[in-house]
């Protein structure tokens, strides 16, 4: 898709209104510094270097709920990477808020108050809806540029995603171009063999993707693993003895009929592990599918799975994965997630990792990204995208 980016205007002098998407983890009330922060810093710094005159709008959880806080930690956390002073301005539209704007001058950055304060934030409306609420008609005369750089918010059709597109001209952030353009290359003329590589928990945003690219041959093997590929293992005729239990306590098994369709449509592309990692008497125990059901709970892909895999990847030119193959937390039952990292940053492919938990799976095993392609900070506006649907707050930024 073509869009407006930070490369096609001087933003020197100008008055620039940036929408992040910094919500990060709350503990104890205390604001963690996550990936998030760090990649909107970036952004931040290229505006604040070329002396644009930036105000940045955000949220941070929602009303009622025990994340929801002020952005003045948010501020000093991205001060402390952008290496500037950025201002927290507690207010939105208001009088405090437009004159702190006003009198900003080149290079400067000032953090506006919690957007989710006003009830009309969290509504879905038009972008031409959104333009005549008052936050937007008494903020944009002040403005030359809306930026958008919340790529992870952008399957919402939310008040500051959307609102200043009818009346300001509208940008992709540098977030927001890389995440586009990264999902682009695993969906749109990819190079081949192409792989999708799926596990963890969340077997509903998995199944979503698998239909949208099998269909569409941009995906030549889909590797599971996680409860994904215990589903897909059921779907083929083996019996999970106690783990079935389990998943249908979680309710994970309410879609089992379309994975078996799925799995007897494209067989030969489903790749299903080959052996699982137990837990015996706390100890890690492999078998082979053939001899289950056993008396315990898998909790990874066994060894020779893990070597198909790799082999697999090492031929591979597109990689996408989404999800770890196991319960990775645990030191017995991260080999499998740690052996597929390190063959995709071994790999000569193009590689896309995300989608909520599995980027943190690189900090959790002290691995830099180094050899990955692209590692995405969103989770339901990737799995979206993934999944052919369109966003709203992309879809704004589309010029013809």
């Amino acid at each position: 898709m073509k869009f407006n980016t930070m490369d096609d205007f001087e933003f020197k002098g100008k008055y620039v209104i940036l929408r992040v998407d910094i919500n990060s983890p709350v503990i104890d009330g205390k604001v963690q510094d996550s990936m998030r922060i760090r990649r909107h810093s970036l952004t931040i710094k290229e505006l604040i270097e070329k002396g644009a005159r930036v105000t940045v709008i955000a949220h941070q959880g929602r009303k009622g709920d025990k994340d929801f806080t002020d952005l003045d930690q948010h501020a000093h956390l991205l001060s402390k990477h952008v290496g500037r002073d950025i201002i927290y301005v507690d207010d939105i539209y208001g009088d405090v808020a437009k004159e702190e704007i006003k009198s900003l001058k080149d290079g400067d950055c000032i953090l506006l108050k919690n957007l989710r304060y006003l009830d009309e934030e969290v509504q879905e409306k038009s972008p031409e809806e959104h333009s005549k609420s008052e936050m937007i008609q008494e903020l944009y005369p002040l403005f030359d540029f809306f930026i958008n750089d919340a790529f992870s918010a952008a399957h919402r059709s939310h008040m500051s995603m959307v609102g200043f597109v009818p009346v300001l001209k509208s940008i992709a952030g540098r977030v927001m171009e890389s995440e586009i353009k990264s999902i682009e290359r695993v969906t749109e003329n990819v190079k081949h063999p192409a792989l999708l590589i799926v596990g963890g928990s969340k077997p509903d945003e998995v199944i979503d993707v698998m239909k949208a690219l099998l269909p569409r041959k941009e995906v030549d093997n889909v590797l599971t693993g996680g409860v994904v590929g215990e589903l897909f293992l059921i779907a083929a005729g083996y019996d999970l003895g106690k783990k079935m239990e389990w998943l249908e306590e979680k309710g994970h098994m309410k879609r089992m009929d379309e994975i078996k369709e799925l799995f007897h449509l494209f067989r030969n592309k489903i790749q299903i592990p080959q052996d699982l990692a137990f837990d015996m008497n706390g100890k890690r125990v492999e078998k082979r599918v053939e001899f289950l059901p056993v008396d315990c709970n898998s909790f990874d892909i066994g060894s020779e799975t893990v070597k198909a895999y790799k082999e697999m990847i090492k031929k591979a030119r597109t990689i996408t994965m989404k999800g770890p193959m196991g319960e990775f937390e645990d030191e017995r039952f991260g080999k499998g997630t740690l052996e597929i990292l390190r063959a995709i940053k071994r790999s000569h492919a193009f590689s896309l990792l995300g989608g909520g938990h599995t980027s943190m799976l690189l900090k959790h095993f002290k691995l830099d990204e180094k050899g990955i392609g692209y590692v995405s900070i969103a989770g339901g506006a990737l799995i979206k995208m993934l999944s052919g649907e369109k966003l709203p707050a992309v879809e704004a930024l589309r010029i013809d």
